[in-house]
């Protein structure tokens, strides 16, 4: 899956605020400082991985006081990621917005099996992302469905959507 630039911002120990990457792989997730490890937990402890919308963003104080709204106008979108596992949760900061995890989490559970039914994104569990080939049979099928006169014009392009939004 690759490395997830975070800041740890609290949970089950450690110190808060601490610039590192989180790894998903197919032995669990896992915190990394540098070259070390402080924190990991195989996939068999995770309960949820989940990708969440904070509700605010951040505006840089220095640069709100010397431009006032303009600096508003600037602000950084952000996005908190928790690792849930039966001994809690623990709480990371990433750079990278909410509509970015929509689209790159689906990849996760393709990447990583291990990881499927765990991914979560805004509270909605993830499924493996779809390749166009698997989409392009579904629609077909969902045509035929449609002209059979099994599913209604309505279902046919809500279901649409639901597909085409996966790619």
């Amino acid at each position: 899956m690759g490395d997830i630039p975070v800041r740890y911002l609290g949970g089950a120990g450690g110190k808060p605020r601490v610039p590192g990457v989180l790894v998903v792989e197919s032995s669990g997730v896992a915190f990394r400082l540098r070259q070390k490890t402080p924190l990991s937990w195989a996939w068999g402890d995770v309960r949820r991985l989940s990708f969440d919308d904070p509700g605010r963003t951040k505006v840089n104080l220095p640069a709100l006081l010397g431009f006032g709204m303009l600096a508003v106008g600037a602000r950084k979108a952000f996005s908190l990621l928790v690792v849930s596992t039966g001994d809690g949760d623990v709480f990371f900061e990433t750079e990278y917005p909410i509509g970015t995890w929509r689209s790159v989490a689906p990849r996760i559970p393709n990447d990583v099996p291990e990881a499927a039914g765990k991914v979560f994104v805004e509270g909605a569990a993830v499924d493996a992302a779809v390749d166009g080939g698997d989409v392009l049979a579904q629609l077909e099928k969902l045509g035929q469905l449609r002209d059979a006169g099994v599913l209604t014009e309505q279902e046919f392009a809500a279901k649409k959507a639901e597909l085409l939004n996966r790619l």
